[in-house]
């Protein structure tokens, strides 16, 4: 090799005695290349300083999208989900990972941790049969979502907060913004005397972001007036109730879709007498309800793209410093609030 010029990937491969493209899959970490030989690849590369052209790299990826799979990805969901009536929130995600799948150019397989995986023990020999590069982790009932694997073999994203051994990139909804956006509705709507009711499980998962930004209206010129709030280990009709006629809210904000029921069985018309505001209203059977939308589709799709990029540039395993992107909510109007006062 000329000294005088800049290393080309056809010098790697001359001198580890490999075809250029197996060189070029060998430093992608393709899993189809072997270890020994990714290894051998990435030593050569660095002898001679060949570093690949990531314009060059970006139109290659993009010729190859229109023509085959460019990897499989899978989702990694916890068994306990499915003993959930209703999983919204698991299709709209889906929806939107299949979108953005389609317009890059990969497959997409869900697994269950116990269902496929055979309670996560077997989970690097399954993915590497079925030629996984890329994993996107779900939220999970408790946080909690630790089981048997290779992580440096992934790229790996979470959505929401779900807690493995090592911190990944996280892709969820920003919490904070949507409470603080409740607030200001609530405001322009009459409503004064507030209390969040949540299950402190998710309350803790969320970092406790609702309540923090439901906090900050007692320290905020014209803010709202903030009941102690609801957060049991168990959500329980009775307590609700007990809760209810002691703190006297006018409006209960909440991401339980039982509420309106409860309060109704108790007496207290909605919205006439007490006001519902949904943190989530796009994952719940009472749609025509008001609160926030947090578009779950796109969390799904900013995950795959997430994804791509890390694998467009072979980014494996847990990152030095992890990224959150959050997706802004918006607001949505509905029938458990009164109309605004005059």
């Amino acid at each position: 090799m000329n000294e005088n010029r800049t290393p080309i990937l056809a010098d790697v491969a001359k001198m580890v005695g490999v075809a250029i493209a197996t060189c070029s899959m060998a430093l992608r970490d393709d899993p189809r290349i072997s270890a020994a030989t990714r290894k051998r690849v990435k030593e050569a590369a660095k002898t001679i300083g060949y570093e690949p052209d990531p314009l060059l790299a970006a139109l290659v990826t993009r010729r190859r999208q229109t023509k085959r799979v460019y990897a499989n990805l899978a989702t990694v969901m916890d068994d306990r989900w499915l003993k959930e009536k209703r999983q919204e929130w698991a299709e709209l995600l889906n929806v939107g990972m299949q979108r953005a799948c389609g317009q890059l150019g990969y497959h997409l397989e869900n697994v269950c941790v116990l269902r496929d995986l055979g309670g996560g023990k077997d989970a690097d020999r399954i993915f590497r049969a079925r030629g996984i590069q890329g994993l996107i982790l779900l939220p999970t009932p408790d946080g909690a979502l630790d089981f048997e694997i290779d992580w440096s073999r992934y790229a790996v994203v979470t959505i929401g907060n779900t807690t493995t051994s090592q911190p990944f990139h996280r892709i969820a909804t920003d919490a904070f913004a949507a409470m603080s956006l409740v607030c200001a509705k609530l405001k322009e709507l009459g409503y004064r005397r507030v209390g969040l009711v949540n299950w402190m499980p998710l309350e803790r998962r969320l970092r406790f972001e609702w309540l923090g930004a439901m906090t900050k209206e007692q320290y905020l010129p014209g803010g709202l007036k903030v009941v102690t709030p609801h957060l049991p280990m168990e959500l329980t009709r009775t307590g609700f109730l007990d809760w209810v006629r002691k703190e006297k809210p006018e409006c209960v904000v909440t991401g339980n879709e039982d509420i309106p029921e409860w309060l109704e069985s108790g007496g207290f018309k909605v919205p006439e007498k007490i006001g519902v505001a949904f943190l989530g209203k796009d994952t719940i059977a009472k749609s025509k309800a008001a609160g926030i939308l947090q578009h779950m589709d796109i969390l799904g799709e900013c995950a795959v793209k997430q994804l791509h990029a890390m694998l467009a540039c072979s980014e494996r395993a847990f990152p030095i410093v992890p990224r959150e992107i959050l997706i802004y909510p918006q607001w949505g109007d509905g029938y458990t609030l009164r109309s605004q006062r005059k």
